[in-house]
């Protein structure tokens, strides 16, 4: 009977065990502490006006707790934060009176709040799910042949959906020009993925109606700008591929292009003027735009990228930045556009360590075959 009552107990206790642990992994910590509580904490803090620095450290301690917990009743709903509030005083007076069936009660009360909350959160969870689903299928997922040049790139969004955007663009002109567009929308997260859905849906539409990037991008910024809320913007490029290697670049506010020169082993900077769409309504991005072309020879590699590859950072809050992009790019330079990419991705993750993501990461490398 013992031996059985031993086996029953040791059984529940492995139940127990494996309930809690079957599912987990280092990762989940790694993301409850060094991703989700600081994005929790700059959630509840960007509220929080500063303390005297008069006080003495104790008080500025108390106030800042108090100031946070406030700014933590104020995220709630009206009706939970009345519950909410009850329950943790009548949980206080009971604790402190030894009213034990209050205090419970409160207890539960206070965990039923939570068990809403973490539904509410996997509930939107699942939506941004869809979300990340929706706009995955958006990027291209094969690289057109281009003819003369090899192509690799690369997406990743620092939150579940972002704002980065490329895409391989037929202009309705009179050759026969393959283009290439890399842009990002001001902002991060849902905003930002959902104006990016917008623009890409009136590039798509208006490629078809311009026969020249130009003229499709001075369109554009007139629709972006009944669209767009003040303060956003987004920034492009169109790289413009021809088979007589004589290639053609526009840059609306958008990072420059840099231009690997194999024969020089050395990089130039090409970096046309242009202005960032939807800051602008009065002619002035018109007026800026302008289009920069230059010969590219066998060998030569052309990087189009986002911020977030150079402003990576890592737990010194030191950034990525252009040179340690070069050098990437001038030890890989007789290896294929693939390789290349991958060496840079891995440069970027080795570089910020444990430090997660704060931007979007999108390149896109050629060659010249």
């Amino acid at each position: 009977m013992r031996h059985t009552q031993k086996i029953n107990k040791t059984s529940l206790w492995r139940r127990i065990y494996d309930f809690y642990t079957s599912d987990l992994s280092y990762k989940d910590f790694d993301d409850l502490i060094k991703r989700e509580a600081p994005e929790v904490y700059f959630f509840y803090s960007s509220e929080i006006s500063k303390t005297d620095s008069s006080k003495g450290k104790i008080s500025q301690g108390l106030i800042f707790l108090k100031n946070l917990f406030l700014a933590f009743l104020k995220k709630l709903s009206p009706t939970i934060r009345i519950v909410y509030t009850a329950s943790l005083l009548l949980f206080i007076y009971g604790y402190l009176h030894s009213y034990w069936f209050e205090a419970t009660f409160a207890f539960v009360v206070m965990n039923f709040l939570l068990a809403f909350e973490v539904a509410y959160k996997l509930k939107i969870k699942d939506e941004l799910v869809v979300a990340r689903n929706i706009q995955a299928s958006l990027i291209p997922k094969v690289i057109p042949e281009f003819a003369g040049f090899d192509i690799a790139c690369y997406y990743e969004s620092a939150k579940e959906v972002g704002g980065d955007y490329y895409d391989f663009l037929k202009i309705n002109s009179e050759n026969n020009s393959n283009h290439i567009l890399i842009g990002d929308i001001s902002g991060k997260g849902m905003a930002a993925a959902l104006y990016m859905v917008q623009v890409r849906a009136m590039i798509h539409y208006l490629s078809e109606k311009f026969n020249s990037p130009k003229e499709l991008l001075i369109e554009l910024n007139k629709n972006v700008n009944k669209i767009f809320q003040a303060g956003n913007f987004f920034t492009t490029n169109i790289l413009t591929l021809n088979e007589d290697n004589k290639l053609k670049f526009l840059r609306a506010g958008h990072l420059p292009l840099y231009h690997f020169q194999s024969e020089k082993s050395d990089f130039k900077t090409i970096k046309p003027k242009g202005i960032g769409l939807g800051l602008s309504s009065n002619g002035q991005f018109e007026n800026a735009l302008c289009e920069e072309s230059f010969l590219v020879q066998s060998g030569d590699i052309l990087i189009l990228f986002t911020d977030g590859v150079t402003e990576a950072m890592n737990n010194m809050s030191n950034e990525f930045g252009d040179e340690r992009l070069k050098k990437v790019i001038v030890k890989n330079a007789n290896n294929s556009t693939s390789e290349i990419l991958k060496s840079i991705v891995d440069s970027i993750y080795q570089f910020s360590g444990t430090t997660y993501l704060k931007d979007d990461l999108t390149l896109v490398v050629i060659k010249v075959k």
